[in-house]
């Protein structure tokens, strides 16, 4: 019989439509740390600095991949962080 190693596995319900959403603990703690980001940050500055140059890059693809006709203007880190836009 092979020896099992246990995983852990966070779960949470989905702010967007109340399901349940799994993840491994890796995945988890990221999702947590730019959800608070993105709920905390004044600024663009604050957003770069919580969730750390790789996810604002990651961020800032995403926003070119919405509409690739337009370009993405980067903000600078005293400009207001609106998630809403």
């Amino acid at each position: 019989m092979s020896k099992t190693t246990a995983k852990k596995l966070f779960y949470r319900i989905s702010p967007a439509n109340e399901g349940l959403v799994f993840a491994r603990s890796a995945d988890a703690e990221k999702n947590h740390t730019i959800r608070t980001a993105i709920e905390s940050s004044k600024t663009w500055g604050e957003f770069r600095r919580a969730v750390g140059n790789h996810e604002y890059l990651a961020v800032l693809r995403a926003m070119k991949s919405l509409d690739d006709d337009e370009p993405v203007e980067i903000s600078s880190d005293k400009d207001r962080f609106d998630c809403e836009l």
